[in-house]
């Protein structure tokens, strides 16, 4: 009678622990604040379903938990817009921040760039001075610092 029951516990047991291994991970929402005044293309993750969204000055957008590419935002790159032509949006790339986002946490994106297309593409690093600030889901400060220039920003 015993051994009938320890199996049974057993049983049970294992199949607590494979339901724990099957069960999908935890969903890594996340969000992205523009504080900087102008448009921005904000991307996070570089895969093909990963945020990759237009953000205009004092918005923000968020990459909902159940999406797949939003459990794996290990950077955060973003490039400025200055309005759309026939062919393509009028942009300037590339500034990315090598860090990941804590799942339910947020980035504030703050600072100024040149409004000028002109004066971007010429300027290149010194087109915008914008600083960042990772949260935690908490609201606790878990990064900071100034976005680095590095000519490709989001993937096209």
């Amino acid at each position: 009678m015993i051994k009938g029951k320890l199996t049974g516990v057993l049983l049970s047991a294992l199949l607590v622990w494979c339901l724990v291994l099957l069960a999908p991970a935890t969903a890594g929402a996340y969000c992205v604040y523009n504080h900087t005044n102008v448009q921005l293309t904000v991307c996070a993750g570089f895969c093909s379903s990963c945020m990759s969204k237009t953000i205009e000055p004092g918005q923000r957008t968020c990459c909902p938990g159940g999406d797949r590419g939003c459990n794996d935002a290990s950077s955060v790159a973003f490039d400025v817009l200055y309005g759309h032509h026939w062919y393509k949006s009028a942009g300037c790339s590339g500034w990315k921040i090598h860090h990941a986002i804590d799942a339910h946490g947020w980035v504030t994106l703050s600072g100024t760039c040149t409004k000028s297309f002109k004066d971007c593409n010429e300027k290149k690093a010194q087109a915008c001075d914008v600083t960042y600030v990772f949260y935690d889901k908490n609201g606790h400060i878990t990064h900071q610092g100034k976005a680095g220039y590095n000519g490709v920003g989001c993937p096209k």
